[in-house]
């Protein structure tokens, strides 16, 4: 399902926090992927 790409969000989110940088290419897989991320979490409700 959503695991692995959840899994790259939270470690780019994880390199960000904690001042890594992140590449556009990483930025732009966040950005394509959030909003089916985002609609599948919510149905978890």
């Amino acid at each position: 399902m959503f695991t692995i790409p959840l899994r790259e969000v939270i470690a780019i989110a994880n390199y960000g926090i904690h001042g890594e940088d992140i590449s556009e290419k990483q930025i732009k897989f966040v950005k394509d992927i959030a909003p089916k991320l985002i609609a599948t979490l919510k149905e978890i409700e």
